[in-house]
This record gives C-alpha cells, sequence and structure tokens, in this order.
C-alpha cells in the first residue's frame, strides 16, 4: 500500500449489533414521544352540568264560590237575551235619557229655506269673475247710513252693477241685522236704493 493514502477500516459484526440495538431503541424512544404529544393535544372531554332541580309544584287554591247578587228580572226579557238590572237602575236610566233627548231637542233650532227677497232681474245676474266678499260688518248696533256710506265705497272699487251690490250686502249683516233680513218678504227688493231705505229705517234708531 502506497504512502500517504488513509487505511479504510471495517467494523465487526459485533459492533453491527451494538449500532443496529441502539437505533431500534431510539425509534422506539421516538414513537412512544411522538404517541404522548398527540395525546396531549386532544383536550379531554367538557362534563356535563349536573341537572337542576325541578320547580316546586305551584298549588292551585281552592275555588271560592260567590254568593249571588239579588237581581230583578226586565220586564221585557225573553229566555233568549235576559238582562238584569239591580234594584230601579232601569227606571232611572230611562228617565235620563228622556231628559237628555229633551235638552239636545230645545238646543237645536230648525232652519227653515225660504226665498231670496230679491226679484227675480237681481237674481238672474251673474257674479263678476273676480268677486271678493265685501270687508265690514254690521250687527244692528252701530250707525246703519255710516255703514252703507262704507259699503257703497267698495261697490264703486270693485265696479259692481246694481244687482251684485244688492246680492253682497247681506254678506256684511250680523246677529240682528242678519235676523232682520230673513225675515223679509220673497222678491220685495228690486233695487239696492230700496234695500238701503228698508235697512236704513229699521236700525236708524240704533244710531
Amino acid at each position: 500500500m502506497a504512502e500517504g493514502q488513509p487505511q479504510a477500516q471495517f467494523a465487526t459484526v459485533e459492533q453491527v449489533t451494538i449500532l443496529q440495538n441502539q437505533l431500534s431503541t431510539m425509534m422506539e424512544m421516538l414513537s412512544r414521544m411522538a404517541s404522548q404529544t398527540h395525546a396531549s393535544e386532544i383536550p379531554p372531554a367538557a362534563e356535563a352540568p349536573p341537572a337542576a332541580d325541578p320547580p316546586p309544584a305551584m298549588e292551585i287554591p281552592p275555588a271560592v264560590e260567590i254568593p249571588p247578587s239579588e237581581t230583578v228580572q226586565t220586564h221585557d226579557a225573553t229566555p233568549t237575551s235576559r238582562h238584569l238590572i239591580p234594584g230601579n237602575w232601569e227606571s232611572i236610566l230611562n228617565e235620563k235619557v228622556e231628559e237628555a233627548i229633551a235638552r239636545r231637542k230645545n238646543r237645536v233650532r230648525p232652519i227653515s229655506i225660504k226665498e231670496d227677497p230679491f226679484t227675480e232681474d237681481v237674481m238672474i245676474v251673474p257674479l263678476p269673475a273676480k268677486f271678493k266678499e265685501p270687508t265690514g260688518e254690521f250687527d244692528g248696533t252701530g250707525d246703519p247710513i255710516d255703514h252703507i256710506r262704507m259699503f257703497l265705497d267698495r261697490v264703486r272699487l270693485h265696479g259692481w252693477p246694481d244687482a251684485i251690490a244688492c246680492r253682497a250686502f247681506p254678506m256684511t249683516l250680523r246677529k240682528d241685522a242678519r235676523e232682520w233680513f230673513d225675515t223679509l218678504p220673497p222678491r220685495s227688493i228690486s233695487s239696492f236704493a230700496d234695500f238701503a231705505n228698508k235697512f236704513a229705517i229699521c236700525f236708524s234708531s240704533s244710531a
């Protein structure tokens, strides 16, 4: 063999056997360690909570017997529809209802529909396209002449014809003055001059 070259080393049979045993032991240890690691990763199963105690049974009080109240049967009661009213409440109730109806009738005044006090010539004239209700009121306590003058100023301002002045003038009347107008006979006013004259005569004493 040449100098300087390393000599080959050979293991004996005994050395190979020892090495195999060591490897086998190491493999078993690794296998056990892997099994223990896998088991530690699985969490233990949660224990079920203890069953709750059932609620106590409720005691139902015995039924209380209610004594029947004294009642009287109405005269118009039928076997299928019967109302029992204590004492004389039925007669008292009927009296109260009749009193309420009577008071209501006294408060409601009948409304009568009567003919207009204007003649046909006054009624057939159509209202202007831009007609405006006149302002100013008269309730029977002021000066009738002054009210007529103020009304005529508005008539001239709007350019109303005589027939429109007749039909617009009642819009300014209130209370006693309106009641007076409602008493005028049908077809008794043919012009505003006639209307104003009757109005002034009726209310001149209130000025």
